[in-house]
């Protein structure tokens, strides 16, 4: 899949373009990164594989701990794989892959999450088969989607043998060439873009919660196609409860643009408190008009669920592709990033667009990172939405990453996300950086952005990755992104996989 966007991407025309001068613009509009901090570190970064979709966790009581994962594609199999690192992501191993159900699947959107005691680490994925054949003169596709998990029990040396924890349905769907039309219709669903979370007590070291979105292959058939699932363990990855539904999109599963529910994410909290977060494209369909970030609470680890509550019901979704700059696919650069903190206080991240301009325009924004806060249960009460970039440029930023961190019984709030405030002048959407802020909990002030990547990366054509990732315990603040830094050409499908501290080690 990620192939084809980069191959439609090659048909766009070519632009001359000039890597950003990396000395004297460190740091835009004369603000510094915090004293100290420390220099980015190739997790991986292998030039014949393109590693992307990063991900990373931090053991909250063996500190020096950590996780991370990406794809891995080596243009003949996308695979998921997963990093370790025992002095807090100053160096890591090599690559090691997580298994998959067939000789046929294929690996995608890996998301990684310690347990709250520190004993577990969950790894969470899709399995992706997928089948063309011609039969005679007709030819038939097949789907199929599951998420799995696998766990370690040693910071990441050794994995399980994968759970499924949400079970596609087989699609298959024989199209008659003569007729124009499908015949022997079996119509079933995939699920997509999975996240996991866990409590945050020790107590409840064995639950484990995933969202996905359940995708429904259907023929002709108006229904509900996206739907935002729940599940949950309590046995530690082992076994997994039901599915249940949080929300649905209605229209024909053939408008891809119609109404549309996307990017959930789960957040555990004490006890079994689980917020779930996700965006909602609104009545008008995706990447246009308004837009809403949904969120339902439970307090029972997800056996039930209070009603929906509408967050923000925000103007000007980021357009599908870019309106200026490359051609980039970056749907998945507005979806929520929510986390609980350990106070009980409610965060999400999020991305709109401050105005939309013709379609085409030079002075098209593209996106500004958001945040709004709740101070407790049942999370129905939000504060009004606030800009976090502080760039008072026409410059995108996107692909949010959120966490929270407890310091002596206070609690810190910190936002990463890619920028392009440093793109040379007349290309405004070419070179981009990892910047970040933060905050205390409660308070309406945020920091300065700092610049957390100490050099620029290319932005590749047709697509860009659907996220970043950030991590927090006692001692650190790690963030990890793709990084293009070593990249000349935009049609170069190789991507690399970075890590920093945002700020000192403790």
């Amino acid at each position: 899949m990620r192939t084809v966007w980069k191959l439609l991407a090659i048909v766009a025309c070519t632009l001359i373009l000039t890597q950003p001068e990396q000395v004297g613009t460190a740091y835009a509009q004369g603000k510094v990164p915090p004293k100290g901090q420390a220099a980015d570190v190739p997790i991986g970064a292998d030039p014949n594989v393109d590693e992307f979709n990063p991900t990373v966790a931090a053991n909250p009581v063996n500190t020096n701990n950590l996780v991370a994962g990406s794809e891995y594609n080596t243009n003949t199999i996308n695979s998921c794989v997963v990093y370790t690192s025992s002095d807090g992501g100053q160096t890591w191993t090599d690559p090691f892959t997580m298994p998959l159900l067939s000789e046929i699947s294929q690996c995608s959107n890996p998301v990684v999450a310690y347990a709250p005691d520190g004993s577990r680490v969950y790894y969470v994925y899709m399995d992706m088969k997928s089948t063309f054949e011609y039969v005679g003169e007709d030819w038939r596709n097949t789907f199929d989607g599951d998420i799995l998990v696998s766990t370690s029990n040693d910071n990441g040396s050794t994995w399980t043998a994968p759970v499924v924890a949400l079970d596609g349905e087989e699609s298959s769907f024989l199209y008659d060439t003569e007729a124009g039309e499908y015949i022997d219709v079996q119509e079933g669903y995939e699920f997509d873009r999975p996240w996991i979370s866990t409590p945050q007590d020790a107590a409840e070291k064995n639950w484990v919660y995933i969202t996905a979105t359940r995708l429904d292959h259907k023929v002709d058939s108006p229904t509900a196609c996206f739907h935002i699932n729940f599940v949950s363990s309590d046995d530690g990855g082992s076994t997994w409860a039901e599915p249940v539904s949080l929300d649905q999109s209605t229209g024909s599963c053939d408008d891809f643009y119609g109404m549309l529910v996307h990017g959930a994410r789960p957040a555990g909290g004490m006890g079994g408190n689980v917020l779930a977060a996700w965006y909602h494209s609104g009545s008008d369909g995706m990447g246009v008009g308004e837009f809403e970030i949904r969120t339902r609470y439970s307090n029972d680890h997800g056996s039930t669920w209070n009603d929906i509550v509408t967050v923000v019901t925000d103007s000007h979704e980021i357009p599908l592709w870019w309106i200026v700059g490359p051609f980039v696919r970056q749907s998945g650069a507005m979806f929520p990033d929510v986390e609980i903190d350990g106070k009980g206080g409610a965060h999400i991240a999020y991305v709109h667009d401050p105005y939309r301009p013709v379609e085409g325009a030079d002075e098209a924004e593209n996106g500004d990172i958001r945040y709004t806060t709740s101070t407790g249960t049942p999370y129905e009460d939000w504060s009004a939405p606030v800009t976090v970039n502080d760039d008072e440029m026409m410059r995108t930023q996107g692909w949010p990453a959120l966490e929270t961190q407890m310091i002596k019984k206070k609690v810190y709030v910190y936002l990463m996300w890619a920028d392009f405030r440093l793109s040379p002048d007349g290309t405004p959407a070419v070179f981009y950086d990892i910047f970040a802020a933060r905050k205390r909990a409660g308070s309406s002030k945020w920091s300065a952005n700092w610049r957390v990547s100490d050099a620029s990366s290319y932005v590749e054509w047709g697509y860009f990755g659907d996220y970043f990732d950030l991590t927090a315990n006692k001692d650190l603040v790690y963030g990890v992104w793709i990084d293009r830094r070593d990249v000349t050409d935009p049609y170069e499908m190789e991507d690399d996989v970075f890590g920093s501290w945002l700020l000192p080690r403790r």
